[in-house]
């Protein structure tokens, strides 16, 4: 069990700091449900496959100090199951943030592959737009920026604090 003293000492942070970003990702996700889901005959199973996807990237993001390629596994699995960009797409880059944050740089350039994947892959199974300059780009453009925001972090770092 990996625990905060365990980690790298730049890298710990207190329990208000890492809660804050699943907090965060948790209004957003209950605001865009509660507007998106008012105003549709019938769907309460929508809204609850909403809400399912919802606290799987939320409890993700509370577990990903200890686990932080488990953490975007999970939520990738999730967005792969779902398909719900708006919901999971910050999850997936604060994770992927995080993995490259704390993680060698090995295990973040296959993260961040995975989560380029997966943005470029779920819009072609039929359920959402494919536009490249509009939706694809964005997407791949925030999983490079996630990715070398916390590469670049972890490199700043002086090795004696790792």
């Amino acid at each position: 069990m990996l625990e905060s003293r365990q980690l790298p000492k730049r890298y710990r942070i207190s329990t208000a700091v890492h809660v804050a970003p699943a907090l965060l990702v948790a209004a957003w996700g209950a605001t865009w449900i509660a507007t998106h889901s008012s105003g549709r005959g019938g769907s309460s199973v929508h809204t609850l496959f909403q809400t399912v996807a919802l606290a799987e990237s939320v409890a993700a993001l509370l577990l990903r100090r200890r686990k932080p390629v488990g953490a975007l596994v999970g939520i990738l699995v999730a967005y792969f199951l779902f398909q719900l960009d708006p919901l999971l797409l910050p999850a997936i880059l604060l994770a992927l943030l995080n993995v490259a944050l704390v993680k060698e740089r090995p295990t973040a350039l296959v993260a961040a592959a995975a989560s380029a994947a997966a943005a470029v892959v779920v819009p072609f199974t039929g359920r959402a737009s494919v536009d490249l300059a509009s939706n694809l780009l964005p997407r791949l453009l925030a999983v490079a920026a996630a990715a070398t925001l916390g590469l670049w972090e972890r490199t700043r770092t002086p090795k004696e604090t790792r």
